[in-house]
């Protein structure tokens, strides 16, 4: 049976190992300010719980027998209204309703703390991301340059 609840120490290193296999399995897609090491990718995610403290972020995680399987981050921008928002799932478990699951779960407690405007920015070759949050009444607000890729901007007022 599958639980949501919120990230913390013990679900470090598993989250940590589900990013970086995403990470080689997306052909490096995933933007990062260097290679994402372990101790990079821990040290991200301590740094997010300690937003999660400040009601600067949320961030859930789908565990399935004692394995995290997927996350959703809602992390506020520059502590204001807007937010950004980011899934990442194990690829047995697209499709399932997980992702759905975890980011409206996410919405509510992002609503919560005071964030009102949520924006995903989706590589512009992923049409199944581009569809979920399109599905997921986002609106599509265009595209935009980073680090030479071409990413589509979506954003969902709460």
């Amino acid at each position: 049976m599958m639980d949501i609840s919120d990230l913390d120490e013990s679900k470090i290193k598993q989250l940590s190992a589900l990013i970086k296999t995403l990470y080689l399995e997306s052909g490096a897609f995933m933007l990062f300010e260097c290679e994402p090491t372990d101790r990079y990718l821990e040290g991200m995610l301590l740094a997010k719980i300690a937003m999660l403290d400040k009601n600067e972020a949320v961030d859930l995680v789908a565990i399935d027998q004692g394995m995290v399987v997927g996350e959703c981050e809602i992390i506020r921008v520059a502590g204001g209204y807007s937010a950004k928002v980011g899934i990442f799932l194990d690829r047995n478990w697209r499709g399932r309703g997980v992702g759905k699951e975890l980011l409206e779960r996410a919405l509510d407690k992002a609503l919560r703390i005071g964030i009102g405007e949520v924006r995903a920015e989706v590589d512009a070759s992923n049409g199944r991301a581009m569809a979920f949050f399109l599905n997921r009444g986002f609106e599509d607000i265009g595209f935009e340059d980073i680090a030479g890729r071409r990413i589509r901007a979506f954003r969902l007022l709460l």
